[in-house]
């Protein structure tokens, strides 16, 4: 149960930060196009 435990954290705490690292990824050229639609 405890290897089950930290390999099941491990997953966790990967995914998660791969969803982060990815919104912030996207976020950035997004809001650059939303800026360059309000300054046309």
């Amino acid at each position: 149960m405890g290897v089950v435990g930290i390999v099941f954290a491990l997953f966790t705490i990967g995914y998660v930060l791969g969803v982060w690292t990815a919104c912030g990824v996207f976020r950035q050229p997004q809001r650059a196009h939303e800026d360059a639609e309000r300054q046309s």
